[in-house]
C-alpha cells in the first residue's frame, strides 16, 4: 500500500512534481499495456481502491518474490536477468510509442535531467559537486585515473546529461525506468 507523503521536504518535493499520481499512472495504465504488448509482468498488479490518494498493489512476497540484499552486489546471473528484463521494458515502450505516441510522450516526460523545470535546476545543483567528488576519487584509484580525468575534462557534464535525455525524433527512444536500483528489483527463485 502506498500513499503520498503529507509532511516535510518529501511531501513538498513529490507534490511539486505530482510524483505520486505519475507513479499511479504507471501501475494503472502503463504496466498493463506493457503486459498486453509482450506478455511480461514488470511489476505488481494494481488493485482498485475507493480511498483517494492510495495505491494498493499485489503483495509480490505472497507470489514468492524477494528483494536482493542491497549491500551485496548482484552476481553475473542476476545482472544478466535484470538487463534482459529492462531490455523487454524498453522494447515494449517502443511498441506502445508506435501505437500511441501521445501516451508515451506524456507519461515519459523527463523531470530530472531538464533545465526547463525547478526539479532539474535543483538536481543540477546537487549533481555538479557530486560529479566533481567522483572525478577526484577516480583520479586516486588504481586503474581508474583516466576516468577521473575524463570526467574532470567535461566542462559541463550536466548539459551533456540534459542533451542525452532529450527525446530525439531521429533516434530510437525508449521509456526510462526512472528509479532503477536494487531495492526496486524483485527475484523469484525455484
Amino acid at each position: 500500500i502506498k500513499a503520498p507523503h503529507t509532511k516535510g521536504v518529501a511531501a513538498e518535493f513529490t507534490g511539486m512534481f505530482d510524483i505520486f499520481n505519475k507513479e499511479k499512472r504507471m501501475y494503472v495504465e502503463l504496466l498493463p499495456r506493457m503486459y498486453e504488448t509482450i506478455n511480461h509482468q514488470f511489476g505488481p498488479s494494481y488493485l482498485p481502491c475507493s480511498k483517494e490518494n492510495v495505491l494498493v498493489l499485489l503483495d509480490m512476497k505472497e507470489e514468492g518474490y524477494e528483494m536482493a540484499k542491497r549491500h551485496q552486489q548482484l552476481d553475473f546471473y542476476h545482472c544478466a536477468f535484470v538487463l534482459s528484463t529492462i531490455a523487454k521494458y524498453h522494447a515494449s515502450s517502443v511498441s506502445i510509442l508506435k501505437k500511441d505516441p501521445t501516451f508515451i510522450k506524456n507519461i515519459g516526460r523527463e523531470l530530472v535531467y531538464s533545465n526547463e523545470n525547478p526539479l532539474g535546476q535543483q538536481m543540477k545543483g546537487w549533481a555538479e559537486p557530486i560529479l566533481n567528488i567522483v572525478a577526484e576519487i577516480l583520479r586516486k584509484m588504481d586503474g581508474c585515473e583516466k576516468f577521473g580525468e575524463l570526467l574532470s575534462s567535461k566542462r559541463d557534464v550536466w548539459e551533456y546529461l540534459v542533451e542525452s535525455f532529450k527525446v530525439r525524433e531521429d533516434r530510437l527512444n525508449v521509456l526510462n525506468h526512472g528509479d532503477f536500483w536494487v531495492n526496486n528489483m524483485l527475484f523469484k527463485y525455484n
